[in-house]
């Protein structure tokens, strides 16, 4: 079981990865479903770096739960690994809740896509990183 839900969250963060590069490839075209608005117009543009950057925090996300459910081979011992899966079931979590200024985006195509897809896949792997940081591994 927790070989499954390692392999499920390293999968989604590695495609979430995927995704964030191919928003920084295309940064000259600005999503309305990935950039937050308000009325005025977008509140940040997408650029190339912090996209980069996101693909390898996620690359790095999966890589440590496959570490944690020991699917590969690690230098850290047993107590950081799982220190930092729940460091990342936290920070997934936050952003399952969101930013409170521009809580769910409403009435944006964000807005939408954040309350049915966005939100929900960042609370399931919170859940899921939370879960292998507190579970044993058998020997």
């Amino acid at each position: 079981m927790r070989a499954a839900i390692a392999v499920l969250l390293a999968a989604t963060c590695f495609a979430l990865g995927a995704i964030h590069i191919l928003w920084a490839a295309c940064t000259t075209r600005t999503g309305e479903a990935v950039i937050p608005a308000v009325i005025c117009g977008p509140i940040f543009r997408r650029s190339l770096l912090p996209n980069l950057f996101l693909a390898a925090a996620l690359a790095l996300a999966a890589l440590l739960v496959l570490a944690q459910a020991k699917l590969i081979l690690s230098a850290l011992p047993r107590l950081p690994l799982a220190w930092a899966c729940g460091i990342l079931a936290v920070a997934f979590l936050l952003r399952a809740v969101g930013d409170l200024r521009y809580l769910r985006f409403l009435g944006t195509p964000l807005g939408r896509w954040d309350i049915v897809l966005y939100s929900p896949v960042c609370l399931v792997i919170s859940i899921g990183a939370l879960w292998l940081a507190l579970s044993r591994p058998r020997t």
